[in-house]
């Protein structure tokens, strides 16, 4: 009796190549491919958990763990949600088949957690030179016309109804008018 299962298709995978690579897999080794999904537009990954779930089926064949997305962020949270699901990922062409996959998640995680490391670190530094050199770090300032905005405030115009009419929040404009020392002692509304 065939062993039913399924097969997933990443989106950078060549899929002429992968296609034959998973069909000539399930033949050799007693699988039955219900269907192979493709990695074509979002959703097509929760198409095929939903697919599984209501078949009851529960191998899905991949040629990679590298199939299962376009990140390491990606492919570490699929292959844990399908684990944590009790399906077997069989990885067709990989090197570490023989390793356990709850090892390799552990695995996978720790590389991930590495990897954002390296970026928070690298974005500091980069900060820090941005700022050693003198350039601006942040959203550019919205220039607004100082003396129109204190004529309306000075003559009573509220807070909200300056900020709508320059388009700016009203916590832009607060900012503003402290740093314009025009707010003696204001509360706010």
């Amino acid at each position: 009796m065939d062993r039913k299962a399924v097969a997933y298709i990443g989106g950078f995978e060549v899929r002429e190549k992968a296609y034959y690579e998973l069909v000539n897999y399930a033949k050799e080794k007693g699988f039955k491919l219900e269907k192979i999904f493709l990695e074509e537009e979002a959703g097509s990954f929760d198409e095929l958990m939903n697919y599984c779930l209501r078949k009851g089926l529960k191998v899905i064949l991949v040629t990679d763990l590298s199939s299962l997305g376009t990140t390491l962020k990606e492919v570490v949270n699929r292959y844990e949600a399908l684990l944590r699901r009790g399906f077997k990922v069989v990885k067709v062409k990989s090197e570490i088949s023989d390793v356990r996959d709850e090892e390799l998640l552990k695995v996978l995680k720790w590389v991930l957690k590495v990897e954002h490391s390296i970026i928070v670190y690298k974005t500091k530094k980069g900060l820090e030179r941005a700022r050693s050199l003198g350039k601006p770090i942040g959203r550019p300032r919205k220039p607004l016309p100082k003396d129109a905005i204190l004529e309306l405030y000075h003559k009573g115009l509220s807070v909200s109804k300056i900020a709508t009419l320059f388009g700016v929040s009203r916590a832009t404009l607060y900012r503003r008018l402290k740093e314009w020392r025009a707010l003696p002692n204001i509360e706010r509304s």
